[in-house]
Formats: structure tokens, C-alpha cells, sequence
């Protein structure tokens, strides 16, 4: 068996792609020969078709000045009441202490946030791979 380069190889599959389209172009002949009123459908759908105008971008939804105002008025206060809370001094330890004695359900300690806990899990997590 002898083989072929790449270069016959490539002028054969040239002659049957040529060979290939002279059928196709034989076997239309004979369906517009069938279907006249074909060749003007297959003209208009070889067309192409007009390019659709293009959208408007959405922007999403615009705040009235009135509107931007009231929500930038709200949020300073937000804020402004945040500051106030942060900044009002912690209750006296001894207060906590006596607050302690009196109530025995508060003598436990604090839960962790739940970010507290996550937080800490992680750092334990690291240690281990760290040890391992």
C-alpha cells in the first residue's frame, strides 16, 4: 500500500470538493426547473437581513432630585445615630458586676456573633493545615 503526502492528499480532496459541486449545482438546477416561483425565495433569503436598530441602553431607574435629597437626608441621620451609639460611653464595670449578682441568668458569657464564630473556625482551620 503506498501512501500519499499531504500535497496529493490535498489535491485529491480539491478534485472531489470541485466534483462535489458540480452535483449540488446540477441537482438545484433541476429542483428550480421543478419550482419556478423558488429561485425568487431563494434570492430574497440569500439577502441579508436590514441590521435591527439598536436598543437604548436601560439605565435603570433615575431618582428625582426631591427624591435623591429625602434618601441622602435619611441616610445622614443613619449615620448620625450610628456615630451617637458608638460614641456614648460603655456602662461601669461595677454596674455590670452588680448587674451580674442581681441577675444569675446573665452570669454566663456573651455569645459569639455569628461572624465572631466564623471568623474563629477559620483561624482554627488554618492552624490545623498549618500542624498537618
Amino acid at each position: 500500500m503506498t501512501t500519499l503526502s499531504d500535497k496529493q492528499l490535498h489535491d485529491l480532496a480539491r478534485l472531489g470538493a470541485i466534483a462535489r459541486l458540480k452535483e449540488l449545482d446540477q441537482e438545484a438546477a433541476a429542483l428550480r426547473k421543478m419550482f419556478p416561483g423558488m429561485k425568487q425565495a431563494t434570492e430574497q433569503a440569500a439577502e441579508p437581513a436590514p441590521a435591527a436598530p439598536k436598543a437604548k441602553r436601560n439605565k435603570g431607574r433615575m431618582m428625582s432630585k426631591s427624591a435623591r435629597k429625602t434618601q441622602s437626608e435619611k441616610m445622614k441621620a443613619y449615620w448620625a445615630k450610628k456615630r451617637r451609639e458608638q460614641a456614648a460611653p460603655a456602662p461601669a464595670p461595677e454596674a455590670a458586676d452588680k448587674a451580674q449578682a442581681t441577675n444569675p441568668a446573665k452570669n454566663k458569657t456573651a455569645p459569639k456573633r455569628p461572624q465572631q464564630e466564623r471568623a474563629a473556625q477559620r483561624k482554627t482551620a488554618k492552624r490545623a493545615k498549618k500542624k498537618a
